[in-house]
């Protein structure tokens, strides 16, 4: 199954911000995570990255269908959490600070 979101152009069921400093593969694990899990809804996956050194936001681009935003310098979690969910349409969100991976 790929990865990937509703193409419709409506506002996603969900939007699911993950911030990363330095995650390596696991950001990578966890946005197809996130992304296989959708059971049919749509979902729109943002990585906020905290100036990662590790190629962090790489990993997460190569997952493909995921907006990664960049930050120039780390501003913490909180900060970086607010930055990816500004502005977002998607129906639902979580409120967590962290989520392992789900398994398919």
């Amino acid at each position: 199954m790929p990865y990937r979101t509703d193409k419709s152009g409506d506002a996603p069921d969900f939007t699911v911000v993950i911030v990363t400093y330095n995650g390596g593969d696991f950001v990578e694990r966890c946005v197809r995570s996130v992304l296989g899990a959708a059971g049919g809804k749509s979902v729109e996956a943002i990585v906020v990255d905290n100036a990662s050194t590790d190629g962090s936001a790489e990993a997460a681009e190569a997952v493909g269908n995921v907006k990664v935003l960049r930050n120039k310098k780390n501003l913490g979690f909180a900060a970086a959490a607010n930055r990816g969910a500004a502005g977002r349409p998607g129906g639902r969100r979580g409120g967590g600070d962290t989520a392992p991976p789900v398994a398919p």
